[in-house]
């Protein structure tokens, strides 16, 4: 289970109406992000985390925030070869 997914689970309670379930706030969006509020709003804007919006408000769908965490995973380290040869 994704991050995004794994909040989402956690956030939603079991009353909450179907057609919200799979959109996060920017809050919720920041909290699995670990980052400040005005850093979402940034990602929207630059168009680097897709968004729907409605009225005046943003959500962010849980898939695009997978999304958007998959474009920036970074590569696994290289594990450090033993050395042969002398001892320096």
């Amino acid at each position: 289970m994704s991050a995004a997914h794994e909040v989402l689970h956690e956030l939603q309670a079991a009353s909450e109406p179907a057609s919200r379930r799979g959109l996060l706030t920017p809050q919720e969006v920041a909290d699995v992000l670990r980052c400040g509020l005005a850093s979402v709003y940034n990602l929207m804007k630059r168009g680097e985390l897709r968004y729907v919006k409605f009225l005046r408000t943003r959500r962010v769908e849980a898939s695009a925030l997978d999304e958007f965490i998959d474009r920036h995973r970074t590569a696994p380290p290289i594990p450090e070869t033993k050395r042969w040869g002398r001892r320096g």
